[in-house]
Formats: structure tokens, C-alpha cells, sequence
């Protein structure tokens, strides 16, 4: 019987053979868009006479969340839970060091790669700080990869430790990285025009979407005509043009400003006065910050010099926040900084003293500096005379940080890297008297300061009469010090602990988890 048969089995096998190997052909086409990074969730199969294979070209999503390590009591009150850009961490934290880490890994599954265009988060307790560690807003992740992601759920500084249940959720955008993607400005700012934003909901919260300087003139009309309370995000870096630019001014801004890693740059803040009367001077990006500024670059160049022949005159400059009792975090700052502060009395000015407190970040801090950094040069020149008559007194006083000039408030987590030089002079007289205190991070502290490091060489040169002027990673501190860092021969007074570069380099010290090695000097989590 196989033998009668064998000639149409044949026969038989010959057509089966071909229509095998056309489906071989077209299961392999298949498996071979799949092996080139074509996502499977969202593969769209269509035949229609020859038959079409519509695939998207990547899918890049949250594939896993869980925790892994529980530390000083804190734990899980549930699974954490996700969908395929968010992310929710439900917390308990019995004290002030209680923290919960996750893993968070994201894949992209497409060949082309993607861009991480943003990170939303929300928590029900302000007081609760977070690391996202793993991933930032602007970095690509490769087609056909992983990115595993490390997220660290704690208590902030000031926080009332209650114990209750913790949320803290966090939303990626990610948008597919083209050849005409870009993150660069494009406006060339005339200095005043304006244009209102484009706005989105993020947790319930209205944010304001700022792409330009005209959108982010917008946005300071709006707080400083009484609107402060207003958030915003930056999703493009930000050119000013060389131009000089404040938000918050006549009202202190209490909302959330979110840069994003995004950079505003090309500020230019330039003053030459002579004054003869009572006066206040501030300038930064911010002048008053009761809110909350977070993950932004700021580049700018300051050019100051003012002449006190008056009874007194403050000034605050900074290089993001003059006054801050806000909180700052995960912020740069970039550029130069030069101030020339003078009090000179003549004889129809009974006294002059000109006290100048300069920040890289902040220049007045009584709230909350953390996880941030300085690379702008410092250059600060102070000097204390009279003109015609020498019986009435004259002081000058610089209070100059590389982080912040006058610390009344916390700061953690930071470094400098920048050289801050000073010069003082005076006559060497009772009446005269010039105060300095220079530091790397902090000028003067007077309340706590924890985790910090100093890169950048701090010199003072005095002359003539000088009371308590100091110069060193921290200028002057009558308050609370802890792992407190100084590269060898950076500083002149001790304050702090000496360090060598290779241990610096190494992190053989007790820094906080904020930072990590790089191929130089330590950086933080989110650089």
C-alpha cells in the first residue's frame, strides 16, 4: 500500500514543502522584526492580501518594582504596585533613619533608543525624601536594554516623625530619542517679552510647562504680582541672553519650580553704585524661596561692586536663591561671581558698615540645602576706609560660600569644586575693622551641616585691621558639624577633616549614600 500511495505522498510532500517553507519564511520575518527590538505588548499583526507587519518602532516601560533592603525598622505597609511609567511605594518609617530601598528596573525592548524626558513624583507627606538613583530626566537608554533603578524612601531633615502609612509614587515620561530631538534653547530673549505656558496636571497639581525665557518671564509676572504659590517645569534648558533676571522679588515663592536637569543659563547680573543711604541689595535667580526648588542647573555671571557711605547696607547675593527658608535640592550652580564690597566714610557720614553674604546656591539659608554642588569661580574683594574725616567707624563684612554664605537653616549633601578667593584691606585703626569668613562650602554656620566636601582651594589675603576673619572649607561654625570634608592644603583654618585625594576619590570616608564614585571626585546621585 505505501508503495501505490508512495508517488501522491510524494506529490503531496512537495506542496506542503513549499507552503512550509513560505510560512517559515514568514514566521522568521516575524521572529526577526522581534529579535531587532519590536515590541511583543504592542505588536499589531494585519494580512490582507500579501500581508503587512505593523510594529512601533520601540517600548520602553517599568517591567519590575520590589523592595530590597528595609533599615532601621522601616518597612513595606504593601506591595508596591506599577503600571508601565509608574511606579507606587507604600512606606511605614518608625524614626528619623528608618529607610526602605527598591529596585526598579525599565526595559526598553525596541531598537531605537528613548530619552527619559521627564520624572513626576508626589508623596500624601511633604516631609518624605526620596533618591532616585539609576536614572535621570534627559538620559537615554539604549534600544534592546535594561536600566536597573534604585529608589530610596526616608524622612527629610525637618520632618515630624509620625510613624503613619508613607506613598511616594513616581511617573517617567519617555519619549523616543529621533535625529531632530533636542533639549537646546533656541530663543534669543529681548529681556522683556512674555508668553503664558502650556500647563499639565501631575498628581492633581497644575504645573506650568516652561520651554522658553518668554514662558519663564511669564511665569515671574505671575509671582510677583502675588501668584506664588504657581509650579512649574522646565522641559527645554533655558537661554537669558546675557540678561539680567529675578523671580520672586516683592513676594516670596512658595510653590514647586522643577527644572528637570535642565539648565537656565546666560544670566547676567552686573551693579557699580555708589550709595549714601540706607539700603537692601539681592540678587539670584530667586530672590525669597519659601517653596520648594529642585533638580536645576543655573549658570550665571555676577559683576558687583558697591560702596557703602551710609549708616548700613546688606547684600545678599546668590547664585540661584538670595534668601532662602524654602528648600533647595539637587540643584548647580555654574559661571563667576565677583564682588567688590567698600565702606568709606567722609565727614558728613557718621558711620558705614556693608555686610555682604554670597552663595553659589544661596546666600541667606534658613531652611533646607541638600544634594547640591558649586563650580563657579569666587572672587571677593572687601575694603573698609574713610575720605576726609577718620573720627566715625566703618566695618566690612563677607560672609562667602561656595554652597551658602550664612547658614541659619541645614545643609547636607553638597560639595564645592570651585577656588573662592578673597581680599580684605582696612586702616589700621580702632574705628576700622574688616571681617571675612570664606568658606569652600559654607562662610558662617551657625546651625547644622552634615555630609559635605571641599575640592576647591580657599585663600584670604588681609591687610589692616581684620576681627575674626577665618578661611577654610567653613569660614566660622558655632553650630552642629558632621562628616565634614577638606581636599589636603585647600583650606587654612581646620574646620573639618583633612582628607586625601585618593581617599576622596575612593570614597573612603563616611559620606552619605548621595554620593557616588566616579572617574574624579565623587558626584551625586543625580549627576
Amino acid at each position: 500500500m505505501i508503495k501505490r500511495t508512495s508517488l501522491k505522498v510524494k506529490n503531496k510532500k512537495q506542496n506542503n514543502t513549499k507552503t512550509n517553507i513560505i510560512i517559515t519564511i514568514f514566521v522568521f520575518v516575524i521572529f526577526l522584526f522581534m529579535a531587532s527590538g519590536y515590541a511583543l505588548l504592542n505588536t499589531k499583526l494585519t494580512i490582507s492580501g500579501k500581508g503587512n507587519l505593523d510594529i512601533p518602532e520601540y517600548k520602553i516601560f517599568v517591567s519590575d518594582i520590589k523592595a530590597i533592603e528595609n533599615l532601621n525598622g522601616g518597612y513595606q505597609t504593601a506591595n508596591p504596585t506599577q503600571t508601565e511609567d509608574e511606579i507606587a511605594m507604600y512606606t511605614s518609617l518608625p524614626n528619623q533613619n528608618s529607610k526602605v530601598v527598591y529596585e526598579v528596573n525599565i526595559k526598553n525592548t525596541g531598537a531605537s533608543n528613548a530619552v527619559v524626558d521627564a520624572i513626576y513624583t508626589s508623596s500624601n507627606q511633604e516631609h518624605l525624601k526620596y533618591r532616585i538613583i539609576g536614572v535621570k530626566a534627559q538620559d537615554q537608554i539604549k534600544g534592546l536594554s535594561n536600566v536597573t533603578v534604585r529608589v530610596e524612601v526616608m524622612y527629610s531633615e525637618d520632618a515630624v516623625v509620625t510613624n503613619e502609612d508613607l506613598v511616594l509614587m513616581v511617573h517617567f515620561r519617555f519619549l523616543r530619542k529621533t535625529s531632530d530631538y533636542s533639549n537646546a534653547c533656541t530663543l534669543n530673549w529681548d529681556g522683556s517679552s512674555s508668553s503664558e505656558p502650556l500647563s499639565i496636571d501631575i498628581y492633581g497639581k497644575k504645573y506650568y510647562q516652561i520651554t522658553n525665557a518668554n514662558e519663564l518671564n511669564w511665569f515671574k509676572g505671575q509671582v510677583d504680582a502675588g501668584n506664588n504659590t504657581i509650579n512649574a517645569i522646565l522641559d527645554n534648558d533655558i537661554c537669558m541672553n546675557n540678561k539680567s533676571f529675578s523671580l520672586a522679588e516683592s513676594k516670596s515663592y512658595k510653590g514647586i519650580f522643577d527644572g528637570q536637569n535642565r539648565t537656565i543659563q546666560d544670566i547676567s547680573y552686573s551693579r557699580n553704585v555708589d550709595l549714601e543711604e540706607d539700603y537692601t541689595y539681592n540678587s539670584g535667580l530667586f530672590i525669597n524661596n519659601e517653596g520648594t526648588i529642585k533638580n536645576v542647573n543655573v549658570s550665571s555671571t555676577l559683576v558687583d561692586k558697591s560702596i557703602a557711605r551710609t549708616s548700613t547696607g546688606y547684600n545678599y547675593l546668590g547664585g540661584v536663591v538670595a534668601s532662602n527658608a524654602g528648600t533647595l535640592e539637587n540643584v548647580s550652580f555654574s559661571g563667576k561671581m565677583e564682588v567688590d564690597s567698600q565702606a568709606i566714610v567722609n565727614c558728613r557720614v557718621r558711620q558705614a558698615h556693608a555686610y555682604t553674604y554670597i552663595g553659589g546656591l544661596v546666600a541667606n539659608n534658613k531652611g533646607i540645602v541638600r544634594g547640591s554642588v558649586n563650580r563657579a569661580s569666587f572672587k571677593v574683594s572687601g575694603y573698609a576706609s574713610y575720605s576726609t574725616c577718620d573720627i566715625y567707624s566703618r566695618s566690612v563684612n563677607i560672609f562667602s560660600g561656595g554652597i551658602v554664605g550664612l547658614n541659619q537653616g541645614y545643609v547636607s549633601d553638597s560639595y564645592n569644586l570651585a577656588v573662592v578667593e578673597a581680599n580684605g584691606s582696612s586702616r589700621s585703626d580702632t574705628r576700622t575693622t574688616y571681617i571675612g569668613l570664606i568658606g569652600g562650602v559654607i562662610g558662617s554656620n551657625e546651625n547644622k551641616c552634615n555630609d559635605v566636601y571641599n575640592a576647591g582651594n580657599i585663600t584670604q589675603s588681609l591687610s589692616g585691621t581684620t576681627d575674626g576673619s577665618s578661611s577654610g572649607m567653613i569660614g566660622k561654625n558655632t553650630g552642629e558639624l558632621k562628616n565634614v570634608y577638606f581636599l589636603t592644603n585647600t583650606a587654612d583654618n581646620r574646620i573639618g577633616s583633612e582628607i586625601s585625594a585618593n581617599d576622596l576619590i575612593n570614597l573612603n570616608l563616611n559620606l552619605s549614600t548621595a554620593f557616588l564614585k566616579s572617574s574624579a571626585y565623587p558626584k551625586l546621585f543625580w549627576e
